[in-house]
């Protein structure tokens, strides 16, 4: 899946956005009513807009596009990220991309194929030139899911990657050398995802 567009998109590295959507069911009820009080879309906008000119891209642990794609369109409808990285997508292949369309966006897909849960996805703004890079395979049981997309804009590449582990899968350094690999050709690199990393019970995953 390709798009590509004349226009030069008013962004510069260094000057991006980066946002994790989550859902707070274990935090303090004190910082959850706080969190809760201002509508999720209206809380980003608020605190996108002083960064209006930016590369702005969201993550989001959807545990299944097709159940929660009203609430991924009221929160990402008005077009304020360029790109929305999804883990656990739970698609299938049978299953095609109009279901859990954004309208503005084009849906890349990696699905998981050997069982149900997981997959990755990355919703790309209309007009942004892209191609895919690579992805791991939907048909391998107990490995890391990721999905790494080429985007092209000003005479510049990025590199735009989701990951998904599995909290079941030792973390392995596969995902890295893959990395190192295309570093040296890109000049910037995103990479966003649910790595299942807890801060004091995994101390060998960073």
């Amino acid at each position: 899946m390709n798009t590509s567009s004349n226009n030069c998109f008013p962004f510069i590295f260094p000057g991006n956005v980066y946002s994790s959507v989550s859902d707070v069911s274990s935090v303090s009820q004190d910082s959850q009513q706080s969190v809760e009080s201002v509508p999720l879309p209206a809380a980003l906008l608020q605190q996108l807009t002083p960064f209006s000119s930016s590369f702005r891209v969201a993550h989001i642990n959807a545990q299944s596009l097709l159940s929660h794609h009203a609430y991924l369109l009221a929160t990402f409808g008005n077009r304020t990220f360029h790109a929305i990285l999804v883990s656990e997508t739970w698609l299938k292949p049978s299953l095609p991309d109009v279901v859990v369309s954004i309208p503005g966006y084009n849906l890349v897909r990696n699905d998981r194929l050997h069982s149900g849960a997981g997959g990755v996805g990355i919703y790309l703004r209309d007009g942004i030139d892209f191609s895919v890079l690579i992805c791991s395979d939907g048909n391998a049981a107990r490995k890391i899911e990721y999905l790494l997309v080429e985007v092209r804009y000003c005479n510049k590449k990025l590199i735009l990657g989701v990951v998904y582990r599995p909290p079941e899968i030792v973390y392995s350094e596969d995902l890295e050398s893959l990395l190192s690999t295309f570093l040296p050709h890109f000049d910037d690199v995103i990479i966003m995802g649910d790595f299942n990393a807890h801060a004091g019970f995994e101390p060998a995953i960073s």
